[in-house]
């Protein structure tokens, strides 16, 4: 898997939050896309304190390593941790644990043992999604987190799935995870390869969920703590769905997509035209093909 610029600022961003330490396993070793230099100038704009690594290891593949990037073990020794474990089905990458994440269950060997579990873009790529969402769980140790950078539009044919930021929220948050970050990424297509970071919520997209987007590369970022009472067997529904088949407040069960003009009915009437012309607004920028309608939190070049 890859570490472009914007995932190492993710990281950078969550070890200010909370540094990092222990045991971190990823999903698949990590191709690094930047040298030393690049890490110390960006762990010091957030505030980071990196560890000198032992010894200098180069990076697997030539092609990297010809660039003076860094090595995945050099990187996750610098940011903290004090045992770096790769997982993969396949040895192809030189990867330290052999294991399938679409089976039901993970060696008991690596059960609770891991404080990061880190998956740059792997989900994507396995087709049992709730036996890999499950192993995760397994593997991660109370108050350990999980950290995932994945696909969303876009993405075409580049793995088995491309998925909606919702997705990942409401399995958390109705799993009891302590969910940390959620965001969305927006990369801008060769040559000028930027990237722009939003702050997601539930019901935040609803304005372009047909057709809305323009012709940017979107992903979602999600970190979440496990706690003493998280699971991974409760099975989400969408909140929205949830409101509409309750009909207590709503009356006769309505689609998600229409909730929205009931609500707005529900307002007074100065806000309501505040929100309609709102509203307005934002539908005339998505129809119009410029982008979310959200606040930028994050703008920078990935390279």
């Amino acid at each position: 898997m890859g570490l472009p610029i914007t995932n190492l600022r993710v990281l950078l961003s969550e070890a200010a939050r909370r540094p990092f330490q222990g045991k971190i396993l990823t999903l698949g070793r990590q191709t690094v896309h930047f040298d030393a230099h690049t890490l110390r100038q960006l762990a010091k704009e957030y505030g980071v304190h990196l560890k000198t690594p032992v010894k200098v290891i180069p990076p697997l593949a030539q092609k990297y390593a010809k660039r003076g990037c860094m090595s995945d073990e050099n990187l996750f020794e610098a940011l903290g941790f004090s045992e770096f474990v790769a997982l993969d089905n396949s040895n192809y990458e030189g990867a330290h644990v052999l294991f399938d994440l679409n089976n039901p269950a993970p060696p008991k060997e690596l059960i609770g043992v891991f404080d990061v579990i880190l998956d740059s873009g792997t989900l994507e790529h396995l087709f049992h999604v709730p036996n890999a969402l499950s192993n995760m769980f397994h593997m991660l140790r109370p108050n350990g987190r999980i950290i995932q950078i994945l696909p969303s539009s876009n993405h075409m044919d580049h793995g088995f799935y491309m998925f909606s930021p919702t997705f990942l929220y409401e399995y958390y948050q109705q799993n009891n995870f302590e969910i940390n970050t959620s965001q969305l990424y927006r990369s801008t297509p060769l040559p000028r390869m930027g990237c722009k970071i939003y702050n997601y919520k539930p019901g935040s997209l609803y304005h372009i969920q047909q057709g809305g987007l323009d012709d940017g590369v979107y992903g979602i970022i999600n970190i979440v703590t496990k706690k003493a009472n998280s699971t991974c067997t409760k099975v989400p529904q969408q909140k929205d769905y949830q409101t509409a088949w309750r009909g207590d407040k709503l009356g006769d069960a309505v689609s998600p997509n229409d909730l929205w003009i009931i609500n707005l009915f529900r307002l007074p009437l100065k806000k309501l035209a505040k929100r309609v012309k709102g509203l307005h607004k934002v539908y005339v920028r998505s129809f119009r093909k410029k982008g979310l309608g959200l606040k930028v939190e994050k703008e920078f070049k990935e390279y």
